[in-house]
Protein backbone atom coordinates (compact mmCIF):
# COMPACT_ATOMS: atom_id res chain seq x y z
CA UNK A 1 0.00 0.00 0.00
CA UNK A 2 1.29 3.27 -0.99
CA UNK A 3 1.20 6.54 0.25
CA UNK A 4 -0.69 8.90 -1.46
CA UNK A 5 0.05 13.12 -1.15
CA UNK A 6 -2.05 16.42 -2.83
CA UNK A 7 -0.21 19.64 -1.95
CA UNK A 8 -2.78 22.35 -0.25
CA UNK A 9 -2.75 25.73 0.35
CA UNK A 10 -4.35 27.76 3.35
CA UNK A 11 -4.74 31.26 4.11
CA UNK A 12 -5.72 34.36 5.64
CA UNK A 13 -5.35 37.89 6.49
CA UNK A 14 -6.39 40.76 8.19
CA UNK A 15 -9.66 40.80 7.21
CA UNK A 16 -10.83 36.99 6.72
CA UNK A 17 -9.75 34.20 8.92
CA UNK A 18 -8.62 31.20 7.36
CA UNK A 19 -9.36 29.88 4.17
CA UNK A 20 -8.58 27.49 1.55
CA UNK A 21 -7.20 28.61 -1.26
CA UNK A 22 -6.07 25.09 -2.99
CA UNK A 23 -7.08 21.65 -2.57
CA UNK A 24 -6.98 18.33 -3.97
CA UNK A 25 -10.03 17.77 -6.58
CA UNK A 26 -12.09 14.77 -4.19
CA UNK A 27 -12.35 17.38 -1.02
CA UNK A 28 -14.05 19.90 -3.78
CA UNK A 29 -16.13 17.20 -5.27
CA UNK A 30 -17.36 16.66 -1.62
CA UNK A 31 -17.70 19.96 -0.91
CA UNK A 32 -14.87 19.11 1.99
CA UNK A 33 -12.69 21.59 1.39
CA UNK A 34 -13.22 24.22 4.30
CA UNK A 35 -12.17 21.07 6.11
CA UNK A 36 -8.46 22.06 5.76
CA UNK A 37 -9.31 25.32 6.89
CA UNK A 38 -10.86 24.44 9.99
CA UNK A 39 -8.06 21.88 10.53
CA UNK A 40 -4.22 23.45 9.19
CA UNK A 41 -3.33 26.92 10.68
CA UNK A 42 -1.76 28.27 14.06
CA UNK A 43 1.41 29.77 14.90
CA UNK A 44 4.14 30.29 12.37
CA UNK A 45 6.55 26.65 12.03
CA UNK A 46 10.29 27.19 12.31
CA UNK A 47 12.65 27.00 10.19
CA UNK A 48 12.82 23.63 8.47
CA UNK A 49 9.45 22.16 10.81
CA UNK A 50 6.22 21.00 9.86
CA UNK A 51 2.91 20.23 12.00
CA UNK A 52 0.87 17.13 11.60
CA UNK A 53 -2.64 16.83 12.49
CA UNK A 54 -4.66 13.69 12.10
CA UNK A 55 -8.77 13.96 11.17
CA UNK A 56 -10.73 11.00 11.84
CA UNK A 57 -14.13 10.24 10.83
CA UNK A 58 -14.71 13.03 7.92
CA UNK A 59 -16.90 12.64 4.85
CA UNK A 60 -13.98 11.78 2.85
CA UNK A 61 -12.40 9.03 5.43
CA UNK A 62 -9.45 9.95 7.47
CA UNK A 63 -6.80 12.08 6.56
CA UNK A 64 -3.61 13.29 7.92
CA UNK A 65 -2.36 16.68 7.11
CA UNK A 66 1.50 17.64 6.85
CA UNK A 67 1.83 21.24 6.62
CA UNK A 68 3.81 24.88 8.05
CA UNK A 69 2.60 27.96 8.33
CA UNK A 70 4.51 30.77 7.37
CA UNK A 71 4.01 34.49 6.73
CA UNK A 72 3.61 35.54 3.06
CA UNK A 73 6.58 37.66 2.00
CA UNK A 74 7.17 39.49 -1.45
CA UNK A 75 9.92 36.87 -2.32
CA UNK A 76 7.85 34.28 -2.32
CA UNK A 77 5.48 35.73 -5.64
CA UNK A 78 8.61 36.99 -6.79
CA UNK A 79 8.67 40.86 -5.98
CA UNK A 80 11.75 42.53 -4.69
CA UNK A 81 11.45 43.30 -0.82
CA UNK A 82 11.86 46.71 0.07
Amino acid sequence: MGIEAWPFLVSRNKKFGYRTVVAPQFLYDQKASNLLAETAGGDLTDQGCALYRKIYGSKVGDLTLVFRVVRAENSHIGFESS
